[in-house]
């Protein structure tokens, strides 16, 4: 493997680290936000943000739209009603009833799910370093969320989401809502809320992941609850215990795993690629 190559790689994972990490500012800043505002002007100034942050990339490839097929927009409405509204609905009204910590939970499946979702509708296949990966990744954030007593609350509340938009309701809230009201931070976490996840956190993954396979991505997934975890002590003051090192020690090394395993996969297309040449160069002419 060439010097650029390697080099290339490691920007692609970095992508794929950051990208994730970035995702993972969500949790803890969508707690803030669910306790300073109404649960649908909270998102719909998030989604405001971003699209604001967005605009100018919208501007740059302005002249890429008109090559999307009309399945890929139906797709594109589908993952913003499904990924972006339905799942903001979720994350409030559960934030608003557990911790920082409790919250990550929900992710950390993400891992096995993309991984699983690869195979059965993308046809990826898996090898016993990517399921080793896997494994560590889920079985680490496990570890640091259920051990110590981290979990605080009383239950799980079931709430039954909806694809809508936020706009009306939004709009709605902010004529009664006194924009004076919410401090610094909770301002501090609405930006956080708009800009780390859905802004600059798809932009960076989206490009990394783009280079990889989808079950090679599903590893680094494992980097959005540990970077919620970490935010989770640092910003909102929820309790560390020791035994969480373990979970954090799993997870990295999950990533590197994933990262070993996309490394043997590379170099083995490219003996193979250099075999190939090498079988039609002895042929004669």
């Amino acid at each position: 493997m060439t010097d650029v190559s390697f080099k290339r790689q490691l920007l692609v994972y970095a992508q794929l680290f950051l990208g994730m990490a970035l995702f993972g500012t969500g949790t803890p800043s969508a707690k803030i936000v669910s306790e300073a505002f109404p649960v649908f002007l909270g998102p719909f100034l998030r989604l405001t943000i971003a699209a604001l942050a967005l605009t100018p990339f919208l501007f740059i490839y302005r002249k890429q739209l008109p090559q999307i097929s009309r399945q890929n927009w139906i797709k594109i409405v589908v993952i913003g009603g499904v990924g972006i509204v339905a799942f903001t609905l979720f994350l409030l009204y559960g934030m608003q009833r557990v911790n920082g910590v409790v919250g990550s939970v929900v992710m950390s499946l993400s891992p096995a799910a993309m991984a699983t979702a690869a195979v059965v509708f993308m046809g990826d296949s898996l090898g016993w370093r990517k399921l080793l990966a896997i494994t560590l990744a889920v079985a680490g954030v496990l570890v640091i969320n259920v051990s110590g007593q981290s979990i605080q609350a009383s239950g799980w509340t079931l709430v039954l989401g909806s694809v809508l938009l936020f706009a009306g309701s939004g709009f709605y809230q902010a004529t009664s809502f006194d924009f004076a009201e919410p401090s610094l931070n909770a301002w501090i976490a609405l930006v956080v809320w708009g800009m780390g996840p859905l802004a600059i956190g798809t932009l960076i993954w989206f490009r990394g992941l783009s280079q990889v396979s989808a079950s090679t991505a599903s590893g680094y997934m494992s980097a959005m609850p540990a970077s919620a975890l970490a935010l989770s002590y640092l910003w909102l003051g929820d309790k560390f215990y020791p035994i969480h090192l373990v979970g954090f020690v799993l997870v990295f090394s999950s990533i590197g795993l994933v990262t070993w395993a996309h490394r043997v996969k590379e170099a083995s297309q490219q003996d193979k690629q250099r075999a190939s040449e090498s079988h039609n160069c002895a042929l004669p002419c």
